[in-house]
């Protein structure tokens, strides 16, 4: 089935490439990227080709948990998740952002997680 996200498929994370799941991934690097309105956080992650496009709030989340210092931030890990935000007056997809212990119950881990796989045993596509 012809579907927009095959084509418009970019080396940044939707919420969509979630499939609906909550995937914990450790920080590889993060950089700033300048956009029409503004600054924003690129955070790249180990084991993967993608990048997360971090807006001030998720920024403040991952901050409230690794720090306020991003050059620290790789090495660490954070659980992203998909939901929706309003924006403009829209309900609209998101990514956001906690801390693995938040959803595990237990400290981080001091290893980097195993890949998380989707309900058919895939590895998540990203």
């Amino acid at each position: 089935m012809a579907n927009l996200n095959d084509v418009f498929t970019g080396k940044s994370l939707k919420a969509s490439d979630l499939q609906g799941r909550d995937v914990t991934l450790t920080i590889s690097d993060v950089q700033v990227v300048e956009f029409d309105d503004g600054p924003k956080l690129e955070i790249s992650f180990d084991g993967t080709g993608r990048t997360f496009i971090c807006n001030k709030t998720n920024a403040g989340l991952i901050a409230e948990h690794h720090g306020m210092v991003y050059t620290d931030w790789p090495g660490k890990a954070i659980t992203i998740y998909p939901t929706r935000t309003d924006f403009g007056g829209k309900m609209v997809p998101c990514i956001r952002v906690r801390a693995p212990e938040e959803i595990q119950g237990a400290q981080q881990p001091s290893a980097p997680a195993p890949p998380e796989t989707l309900d058919n045993g895939a590895e998540v596509p990203f």
